[in-house]
């Protein structure tokens, strides 16, 4: 369970009218020691339209500072380069532009000479009027010198450019940034908007009551921020369509779902949880959900609305959150199938190159790391010690079944036929193995003891059909696995001595690869049900076959679906990225 703590965070602001009477939020964002908080998203919404996004939005630089103006909700017409305020200036300066299209830019500035002194922007960026902050600094943290810099803004063929004067004073030293004179006009009307600030380790903080006035005072605003990227399940319901776990369904719900769906990294605050938001119950949490959430709080006995909106929620949908990428040119094969380490800290998975190899899983950088070079084959399994590995080896157009032991480093041959024996999952006590053989002329499952003695070695299915790649429930009882009994691919489910096989899933698509949830209670699978012959998508369902829900929803081919060990994320194969690689879904969900 993620650690939360309560930080100060301070945002000064202060309205300022620049040439047409633009109504300017500016000021930094602080923890309580004073620390900057850096790369902190701060984003201001027009809350009779939520679905256009922020009207302004922008990034704090290194010393927290922001600016957001607020001239109105409508997309600019082009790409532009403001004039920087205040200038000249000292000891810092906001430097507005805007883009008609989301797109990636580059925002850099230069001395006299040409000599690149900071790069303050550079990615994608979303449609819309954005600003950053110069601190008088080179690329290095230290002071420029007083005089004439160049600022220039790249990006989709355009390249703009405007000066500006750093006059004598301490550079680098964080300070508000004053206002130029406001222009003779009519006082400008309070007006309210939604403002989300939000951050990597940080819970979002959603005031969706933000009123802008002229001459308004510095607010202090409070957050929460969490020991690590937050991810994953809380353990209790709460309302449906409460995301933020207040007590009520509200404005603030509807800003979060928006935050969300820009950036499915957000947590949801006071430990809520973010399947609530799933009000039309199909297992995403989108515009539909947005709608509805408004449409409620508009008029709570609307016909139109989703059973159960505003109620108690007896069990909570599984919602996918961010999907990111874990591996980059790594060699993952098609049958990589990815596999955690008991700890949570590894994921195994076979490449092309024919060696295994196990990726960070707290990369998500696309970079991974080789914890060992181990033999050729696949389909590693660790042993719930994690003291044991199995896995297959293939000889001779043949594969058995091998173990390794990381104490001793030996490794044992388990089984030895002339038909091949594959897939190894360990029971959850780590006494036995079950696979799938080939050795009665088709696909069936077997169980063996953990030494692979022929004594032990049952068969659990006995049909003409191919029953293929078995798994066990969490605490033993049951194994998941996929057979074409019914002339598709399907789910079916047994007791763990093989009696009572039942399906699961069976749609008339392809279905397969189970994956039990650590908790036992869903599973997760592969299907095409929703696309054509040649995609396919990660499902789950309730562990008795019910509430088949959709997780990925990306237009190739993800399957192989492998949950964490706390049940927080799913790791699978995709080539979404042109080759196959291993990505991981974080997963909201799920109640005690």
């Amino acid at each position: 369970m993620m650690q939360k703590v309560s930080i100060a965070a301070f945002v000064g602001l202060v309205l300022a009218a620049y040439g047409s009477a633009e109504p300017l939020v500016e000021g930094r964002v602080r923890l309580a020691s004073g620390e900057a908080a850096a790369a902190a998203q701060v984003m201001v919404f027009d809350l009779t339209d939520l679905r256009h996004g922020p009207v302004a939005q922008a990034t704090t630089d290194a010393a927290g500072y922001f600016a957001l103006p607020l001239g109105g909700q409508a997309l600019p017409q082009g790409f532009a380069l403001g004039q920087n305020y205040p200038n000249p200036f000292n000891p810092s300066t906001v430097i507005p532009y805007q883009l008609p299209a989301a797109g990636y830019v580059r925002l850099e500035v230069f001395n006299v000479l040409g000599q690149r002194m900071a790069t303050l922007v550079n990615g994608e960026r979303p449609a819309g009027v954005h600003t950053a902050m110069w601190d008088a600094t080179d690329a290095a943290g230290q002071a420029v010198a007083a005089g004439v810099y160049i600022y220039r803004l790249s990006g989709e063929g355009v390249e703009l450019t405007r000066r500006m004067v750093l006059i004598d004073g301490q550079a680098g030293t964080p300070a508000s940034v004053s206002p130029a004179p406001a222009a003779t006009a009519p006082e400008a009307a309070e007006q309210t908007y939604g403002l989300v600030v939000s951050g990597a380790g940080v819970v979002p903080y959603v005031d969706a009551a933000f009123a802008v006035r002229p001459g308004m005072a510095p607010v202090e605003l409070v957050v929460e921020a969490v020991d690590q990227l937050p991810s994953g399940k809380t353990l209790t319901c709460g309302i449906l369509g409460d995301m933020n776990n207040d007590g009520q369904v509200d404005l603030a719900d509807a800003l979060l779902i928006v935050v969300f769906h820009l950036d499915p990294s957000v947590t949801a605050p006071n430990s809520g949880n973010v399947g609530l938001a799933d009000v039309t119950d199909d297992g995403q949490v989108d515009w539909a959900d947005l709608l509805a959430i408004m449409t409620y709080i508009t008029n709570p006995s609307d016909s139109s609305l989703p059973d159960g909106i505003g109620q108690s929620a007896t069990r909570v949908n599984w919602v996918a959150g961010q999907v990111r990428q874990l591996t980059n040119d790594a060699g993952v094969e098609y049958y990589a199938n990815p596999v955690w380490s008991p700890n949570g800290r590894y994921i195994s998975f076979n490449a092309e190159t024919g060696v295994l190899r196990v990726a960070t899983e707290a990369d998500g950088d696309g970079s991974y790391e080789v914890l060992r070079l181990l033999w050729g084959g696949e389909d590693l399994v660790w042993s719930p010690n994690g003291r044991y590995i199995a896995v297959e080896r293939e000889r001779n157009d043949n594969r058995d079944i091998y173990s390794y032991d990381f104490e001793t480093e030996t490794d044992h041959r388990l089984t030895n036929h002339s038909r091949s024996d594959s897939r190894p999952v360990w029971s959850p006590d780590g006494s036995q193995i079950v696979f799938e053989s080939y050795r009665d002329g088709d696909w069936e499952i077997y169980v063996m003891d953990m030494d692979g003695e022929d004594e032990y070695l049952r068969r659990l299915t006995n049909n003409d059909a191919a029953d293929r790649n078995p798994t066990w429930s969490p605490d033993g009882s049951q194994i998941a696995f996929q057979t074409n009994r019914l002339g598709d691919w399907d789910i079916y489910v047994m007791n763990a001595n093989g009696s009572n096989p039942r399906p699961l899933a069976y749609t008339g698509y392809y279905e397969g690869y189970p994956a039990w949830s650590p908790d036992g209670k869903q599973i997760a699978f592969g299907s095409n049900r929703d696309s054509d012959e040649y995609d396919r998508h990660i499902y789950v369902m309730d562990a008795d076959g019910s509430n088949q829900l959709r997780l990925t929803y990306d237009s190739n081919f993800d399957h192989l679906p492998a949950w964490s060990p706390d049940g927080k994320q799913i790791a699978f194969v995709s080539n979404r990225d042109s080759g196959y690689e291993i990505y991981v879904v974080d997963t909201f969900g799920s109640c005690e």
